[in-house]
């Protein structure tokens, strides 16, 4: 099926199904970055439970996208292949939905370790939520930034 005739047809199911993606793990999100602490995020701090039933979400879109007719391969590996593959609007979402995952799971394992450090890291959950790389960038340097400051610290008291 084309992408203008999914738009065409499809448009307000693809546009709930983008926004139940975007709002799934918004509680785990939010308790991740206010409530590091609390008990009902412990079992979502778990390194396989919620990334694992997002990542049933994904492989149900994925699934969804191969029965519907999936766009052709792009051709070549230039751009502007590329691009027209992922403007079908169900590569789109299922793109997203692993964006998300992925997002989740670097946030979800910044809270796990920052837990286990004893430290709190909301700002950078919260990068994460938005794009996990940074989120993963600002928690290395703060923990190189403690541990170097640390080890001043040890050598400043001998």
């Amino acid at each position: 099926m084309t992408p203008w005739l999914i738009d065409l047809f499809a448009d307000r199911q693809l546009t709930r199904l983008f926004w139940m993606v975007t709002l799934l793990p918004v509680p785990v999100w939010l308790l991740a970055v206010f409530f590091p602490r609390h008990p009902l995020l412990r079992p979502f701090l778990s390194p396989w439970l919620f990334p694992a039933i997002f990542g049933g979400v994904c492989l149900y879109l994925l699934w969804m996208l191969l029965i519907s007719n999936p766009p052709p391969a792009p051709p070549d590996l230039r751009v502007r292949s590329i691009r027209r593959f992922f403007v079908h609007p169900l590569v789109f979402v299922v793109l997203w939905a692993a964006l998300q995952n992925l997002n989740l799971f670097a946030g979800l394992a910044i809270t796990r370790e920052a837990g286990r450090l004893r430290i709190h890291a909301p700002i950078e959950v919260l990068l994460c939520w938005i794009f996990a790389p940074v989120g993963i960038l600002a928690f290395s340097a703060r923990i190189a930034l403690t541990q170097f400051r640390g080890s001043l610290l040890r050598r400043h008291r001998r």
